[in-house]
């Protein structure tokens, strides 16, 4: 048996000299025009095979990676931008104002859930007073790997956040801390390693530039240990996913490398229980917020006249009754956030809080709490600004409560635009979009449908009716059984690359549909032969790959993608890129041509029923059409990966950013499909085969323009446009918008939202700033408003609520 380099020569030649010699018998064997055309072939292939070896059995070269000195570049750039954002966010929950609330960690678990001290570094029973005191202790040892657990609202992510931004601020700390969200994590298609690289390219999109950080900047840092992935959010994954994430973090991500991970108590425990504990991880749970500290922030918040008196009598009905229900309440940082945003920031009155006929107990207080949380922040925003433009307080709740049920029902805690496909019944069924695609289709062939039906119907002596028809039901069949075929093949592997050549299969296993059709219409209506059926079956498959084929290889299949498609123009790296570029024109004008040249082979070189024969000689004759379709989608195919593999344009994703840039695609990849499926047909009309009608030049641009407006356009248009995400978004907007269960401007009431602290954004997604106000408001059933009496008119144009302070300033 043949191995090793030295074997595949030896294999390759030989297989040269079995086509050279299968040259020679055709030659031999067949009329003169025929064994040229074979000759001349075989002779191709032998030459790509012999010239081709060298290359194709190569050795092996290792990977390029970045250099140490643009990992530093990388490392520092990322470093500013994850300050400049979660900074942001941190001014926008009010993390900072007046000061972060003080809550005490302490570890524990050690030799059970968590690693034993020895190895984690930090004893059971250590207490962290301040995050300050855990930054410290990073410090000391920089590959620590905490676990922050604790119940829902006792300020996991807020700890999470405050250790990222005193990480970045601190001297001696050199690893860049990244809050990464869990919910994207899925243990089938990666492994936790893969995953945290994926969401670091895709939330900072910097790192793909790789003449200024090398070609693997986001691998490198992760393997270099020079980013500390802080991973919120695990407590909302499905339990298999959670022990799935839990197992690889212990198993087979690297022991040495720094990690943060939030997660609730219970689920955590359970968790490691059924796997094992993570490597030198060490576990810290909250200690209930000092009732003392929580009134003193919200006294120093709440800038009404009186607040000082108001909230010092809850201070001391708090000494007298510790058990009271805002006692209880207070201890959370999550109860102090929503008491601040009714009552310090907003216009209730803290006196309410000590009513025990309301709110017996804490669990009714907190009720409360959570039920005014969304309306006393838009209604402060209305207060404020009486004439922003934006929905009522009502309204902005019952878009928030729909929100949460469809989050809580996808079982995930993050709002991303590109998933809102999945809630729409007509966008998430593969059968209702392909029967909408088939339907959308349709639309345009009805302009002229019947002088087409009226001219087949004349060939085959039967009725245009019955044409009619069969045009119909392959031109709906047809992309409705292409949308099918193509979600059944990436079913199985959807994030995996595939190889250009794969995207024939659902084009042909598609084109069976029409095949049929036609089979059924020629038995019906002219004599057929076996041979006859055969080749017209080999026709339709052909014609269709013909159209489709330069498509999909530009576009790609017509399915929404797992995240948004990113790219624009730009000339960095050009000479690095060209290469790919090359690449990437070589092979779609390889494949093109071979499908055009074989559907031109189909429709000029064979004879009609009942005698059908196809004449292989007189393919030489075509070459040149084929040639030019191949050439133009080389050309478009080598565009669209120049521009995504641009990456975006944007330093930081964010759901606008992405938003935006996956409609910019979405349109240049419509107007590139519209023109791409009558490739061939105009290389036929400009460059026309034997056999094929010869028109002037005005006729040939008023036909391309008829076809491209009025038929064969809008279809490649709605199949290039199916494989991007803002279709599927734009769909399912309106159709939620049209229900009234959404605002029509989504973006810009999310944009509000997170403005005014409802919602926390972490990269392109949106997330409940507290998941238990997600739980809450998916739980609450809409309800009509019942309108409040009018406040009487407030002194001087001030808006409505308790005075201010400075209301009474000399």
């Amino acid at each position: 048996m043949l191995q090793g380099r030295r074997g595949r020569w030896a294999a390759t030649w030989m297989a040269a000299l079995v086509v050279v010699g299968l040259g020679a018998v055709a030659a031999g064997s067949l009329d003169k025009e025929a064994a040229g055309f074979v000759v001349a072939l075989l002779s191709l292939v032998a030459s790509v095979l012999a010239v081709g070896a060298p290359w194709a059995w190569r050795s092996p070269t290792a990977a390029q990676r970045s250099s140490e000195t643009q990992r530093e570049a990388a490392a520092s750039a990322l470093a500013a931008l994850v300050r400049e954002q979660w900074g942001r966010e941190a001014t926008l929950r009010q993390l900072f104002s007046p000061w972060p609330l003080p809550v005490a960690w302490t570890s524990f678990g050690a030799g059970r859930v968590a690693d034993r001290g020895e190895l984690s570094g930090i004893a059971d029973g250590t207490r962290f007073d301040r995050v300050a005191d855990l930054v410290r202790c990073w410090a000391e040892r920089p590959g620590q790997r905490l676990v922050l657990v604790g119940e829902g609202g006792t300020g996991k992510s807020t700890c999470a956040l405050l250790l990222t931004l005193g990480l970045l601020d601190h001297p001696e700390v050199r690893q860049v801390p990244v809050p990464l969200s869990a919910a994207s994590f899925d243990p089938e298609w990666e492994t936790p390693a893969q995953w945290i690289a994926r969401e670091l390219r895709r939330s900072y999109p910097l790192l793909e530039d790789a003449e200024r950080f090398g070609p693997s900047a986001a691998a490198d840092l992760i393997a270099g240990h020079h980013v500390i992935p802080v991973l919120d959010g695990l407590d909302e994954l499905p339990a298999s996913r959670l022990r799935a994430l839990i197992r690889g973090l212990a198993i087979a991500h690297d022991p040495r490398s720094p990690l943060v991970i939030t997660c609730r108590e219970d689920q955590f425990t359970d968790a490691v229980r059924e796997c094992r504990a993570i490597p030198r991880a060490a576990l810290l749970k909250p200690s209930p917020v000092p009732e003392q500290e929580a009134l003193r922030l919200l006294s120093f918040a709440d800038q009404s006249a009186g607040a000082t008196d108001a909230w010092t009598r809850i201070a001391r009905h708090i000494a007298s009754d510790a058990d009271a229900p805002v006692a209880t309440v207070l201890r959370s940082p999550m109860g102090v956030g929503l008491v601040r945003a009714a009552y310090a920031d907003g216009t209730g009155d803290p006196a309410d809080l000590l009513d025990r006929r309301r709110f017996p107990d804490a669990t009714a207080l907190e009720a409360h709490l959570l039920d005014s949380f969304v309306p006393s922040l838009f209604e402060r925003a209305a207060a404020n600004h009486p004439d922003r433009r934006g929905c009522t307080p009502a309204a902005a709740e019952k878009y928030l409560r729909f929100l949460s049920r469809k989050l809580t029902e996808q079982g995930t805690a993050d709002l991303a635009w590109w998933q809102l496909r999945q809630w729409c019944s007509l966008t998430a069924s593969a059968w209702k979009v392909a029967l909408f695609g088939g339907l959308c289709a349709l639309v345009p062939l009805l302009v002229h449908v019947e002088s087409l039906s009226r001219e087949q119907a004349a060939r085959h002596d039967g009725s245009w009716q019955l044409a009619v028809l069969v045009h119909a039901m392959c031109t709906l069949l047809f992309p409705a059984a292409l949308l099918l075929v193509a979600q059944w093949t990436v079913r199985r592997s959807p994030s995996l690359p595939r190889p250009l050549w794969v995207t024939a299969v659902p084009i042909c296993v598609a084109a069976l549909v029409p095949v049929v059709v036609n089979v059924v219409y020629a038995m019906l209506v002219a004599p057929f032969t076996l041979q006859s059926l055969t080749l017209g079956g080999m026709v339709v498959v052909g014609g269709y790959l013909g159209m489709l084929l330069p498509v999909v290889s530009v576009v790609g299949l017509p399915l929404p993608p797992l995240s948004p498609r990113r790219g624009h123009f730009s000339m960095a790296g050009w000479r690095r890129r060209l290469r790919g570029a090359a690449i990437r024109f070589t092979m779609t004008a390889l494949i093109v041509f071979v499908a055009a040249q074989v559907s031109s082979m189909l429709m000029y070189c064979s004879e009609g029923a009942p005698h059908s024969v196809l004449y292989v000689s007189c393919a030489v004759h075509l070459a040149d059409t084929p040639l030019a379709a191949g050439a133009v989608s080389g050309l478009l195919a080598a565009g669209a990966w120049w521009y995504e593999s641009s990456g975006s344009p944007a330093d930081v994703a964010t759901p606008g950013e992405s938003l935006r840039i996956d409609r910019t695609v979405a349109l240049w990849f419509g107007l590139a499909g519209s023109l791409l499926i009558n490739i061939e047909g105009a290389s036929v009309m400009v460059l026309p085969p034997p056999g094929a009608p010869d028109h002037s030049l005005g006729q040939t641009i008023v036909i391309l323009l008829w076809d491209w407006l009025s038929l064969l356009g809008p279809t490649g248009a709605l199949i290039a446009l199916a494989s991007t995400s803002w279709p599927y978004y734009m769909i399912s907007r309106l159709r939620f918008a049209l229900t009234g269960e959404l605002p029509l401007r989504l973006q810009t009431f999310l944009t509000d939202a997170h403005r005014l602290g409802v919602l926390r954004r972490n990269g392109a997604v949106y997330q409940f700033r507290h998941i238990t106000v997600q739980h809450r408001l998916a739980m609450t059933p809409d309800r009509v408003p019942v309108p409040r009496p009018s406040p009487p008119p407030p002194p001087h144009g001030r808006a409505p609520g308790r005075p201010r302070r400075d209301d009474h300033a000399p």
